[in-house]
């Protein structure tokens, strides 16, 4: 559909349905078509936040139920939501993600400033092809678009890196995450999405044309390619050749990751190794924690959440024949199988914690062993035995939290029984008073958390004040004293 032309004489009744909107008649003078799709940027904002609250107000688990085939045809909500956000897209574009210039083409560019039409919106604009696009990306995850593995490639530092600044709310945002560089938590992601990439593509080799050493090799040059430095370099809009640290470890660890890979014959062992479901997990947990301040439009918490803006410069993903392309449908399928069936209710959900993983035995030794060598360097430890470690890749599941926590209970437990430290803990925080006294400043908040509902709910009895005063007491004495929340938790 064309554009008509500006000074086309446009009807009363159009014009009234063109102008009621939050851009009003300043988009008046502009063609029929881009007021349109600037107009329309409020259903796409209103769709993509109602539909990602439904999406990752839950856990991993509700989201692949509720995106299921089998869920669809149930939940209306959904259903009746992922239609309309499908028909808002087409007003736009065919392509998987949208940019400003879908938006206002002809008057703004990619990496340019918004046109002085669109002044004071820009940031609403933004915003909402934040959301739509990190939608897109999350769909494409589930199965419910087929863009596959490349375009989740392609598309990773886009969405979750953004490099351009076309305004002051982009600036800051754009800041906060590095500036379109990758951080150490998406560098451990983005590395993972790159293996289940190959993992799939071998799997549809695999029923097609059986797998052979240099197709394996064809695949691992096109998913880590030796440029991947002018690759990281070519998604910037400054160019700025230099690398960060947090970069430079990535390139690292894709060269270690694919050379592991190549060595790696036995598909089923490799799907086995890197679990698709572990993978999706952490990336919806990623994502969930990224979507809390745009979703509920929180100002206070941009500073604070990974920006989800693409960059407009997104190549147009690869036909379907690419091997690399192949759909993630398959791979997600065997994770619904997996997923216990339950009833899927919009709204709210009772938040869970984070599943706990068990430790298994190479992953305790693997720390034993790097704890006898750096101590408790726990960046360290991750550089040689994590994602694409130079070592192995026994502990590429854990983060340095969990390795703290972990020696931190050895030490504890040698403490308690009375038995001599290990020299390879005794540098690993813990010791039996602070232990003490993390104990029982719990057990102080915990009666004065149970203090107040009785306040609320029973009439107040003559010694609930004296009770009050004490634990007051000892949560002086414990604040005074240093304890950290940390220690209680």
């Amino acid at each position: 559909m064309e554009a008509k032309p500006a000074s086309e004489p446009i009807s009363a009744s159009a014009e009234t349905t063109l102008t009621s909107s939050r851009f009003g008649r300043a988009v008046a003078g502009l063609p029929l078509k881009t007021q349109l799709t600037v107009n329309s940027t409020e259903i796409l904002d209103n769709v993509a936040t109602q539909l990602l609250r439904l999406l990752i107000n839950g856990t991993s688990e509700k989201l692949i139920l509720l995106t299921s085939s089998d869920a669809n045809a149930k939940d209306s909500v959904f259903q009746a939501l992922f239609s309309l956000f499908k028909q808002v897209r087409l007003l736009y574009t065919d392509k998987p993600l949208l940019s400003v210039e879908n938006v206002a083409p002809g008057l703004w560019f990619k990496g340019g400033h918004p046109p002085s039409i669109l002044k004071g919106h820009d940031a609403f604009i933004m915003r909402a092809l934040h959301k739509a696009n990190l939608l897109t990306y999350l769909l494409t995850i589930t199965g419910c678009f087929h863009y596959g593995f490349s375009f989740l490639d392609d598309a990773f530092i886009e969405i979750f890196c953004p490099s351009f600044v076309n305004s002051h709310e982009e600036a800051e945002i754009a800041g906060s995450v590095g500036g379109g560089r990758l951080l150490k938590l998406q560098t451990v992601l983005y590395l993972d999405l790159k293996t289940q990439a190959y993992i799939s593509a071998l799997e549809e080799a695999n029923s097609n044309e059986g797998l052979t050493e240099e197709l394996r090799k064809r695949l691992l040059n096109k998913i880590f390619p030796d440029a991947m430095r002018e690759f990281l370099i070519s998604k910037r809009a400054n160019k700025n050749v230099r690398l960060s640290p947090s970069e430079e470890d990535f390139v690292a660890r894709s060269a270690r990751r694919r050379e592991k890979l190549m060595k790696q014959e036995n598909l089923e062992d490799l799907i086995k190794e890197y679990d698709w479901m572990d993978f999706f997990k952490e990336l919806f947990f990623h994502v969930q924690k990224s979507c809390i301040g745009i979703i509920w439009d929180r100002q206070d918490s941009a500073s604070k959440m990974t920006s989800l803006t693409p960059n407009v410069n997104t190549p147009t993903p690869k036909s379907g024949s690419e091997i690399v392309s192949s759909s993630i449908n398959a791979r997600f399928e065997i994770a619904r199988q997996r997923t216990p069936e339950r009833e899927v209710t919009p709204g709210p959900a009772v938040k869970k914690p984070k599943e706990k993983r068990l430790w298994l035995k190479s992953e305790e030794e693997a720390l034993v062993t790097a704890l006898k060598t750096h101590g408790p360097a726990w960046s360290k430890i991750l550089e040689q035995h994590g994602a694409g470690g130079s070592i192995s890749e026994a502990l590429r599941n854990r983060t340095q939290v969990q390795l703290k926590d972990k020696a931190r209970n050895w030490k504890m437990y040698f403490l308690k029984s009375g038995l001599p430290v290990p020299d390879y803990l005794s540098k690993v925080t813990g010791d039996l008073e602070r232990d003490e006294k993390s104990r029982k400043r719990s057990k102080a908040r915990k009666n004065s958390s149970g203090n107040k509902d009785n306040r609320t709910t029973t009439t107040r009895s003559p010694c609930s004040s004296p009770k009050a005063r004490k634990i007051a007491r000892v949560l002086e004495v414990s604040s005074e004293n240093g304890l950290s929340p940390e220690l209680v938790s």
